[in-house]
């Protein structure tokens, strides 16, 4: 990470298996004062089973990373977009259709959100 303002970089560890996601984001949390990245690795689909996709999330200010909740669809959408504390990305479910996820950086929890009228 590098903070232009300041020209501070913080190097960030490996978050092997999750190098090759399909998901990503980058955030702050106001309520911790902590930036934080996302990383969404998609879980393995076959006719017999699918397993879920999985979230990992670095905190800056314990320089770590931790899973959290998974999130049940696949992702349409590899950049999620960061507005109000949430991070946002397109989801769905082959042949069903799309919502618009949203990772609460805080919570550390996912949201469907209402589609737009």
């Amino acid at each position: 990470m590098w903070n232009p303002s300041t020209r501070k970089t913080k190097y960030i560890k490996n978050s092997a298996p999750f190098i090759h996601g399909v998901g990503y984001g980058f955030g702050y949390d106001e309520l911790s004062e902590d930036y934080k990245v996302v990383i969404i690795k998609d879980g393995q689909h076959s006719q017999q089973h699918k397993t879920p996709t999985r979230t990992r999330m670095y905190s800056s200010k314990t320089d770590s990373w931790k899973e959290i909740e998974n999130l049940k669809k696949c992702v349409f959408q590899y950049d999620g977009k960061f507005v109000n504390g949430r991070l946002h990305w397109l989801v769905g479910e082959l042949g069903c259709g799309w919502d618009i996820v949203a990772l609460d950086l805080a919570e550390e929890k996912y949201v469907i959100m209402a589609r737009p009228e």
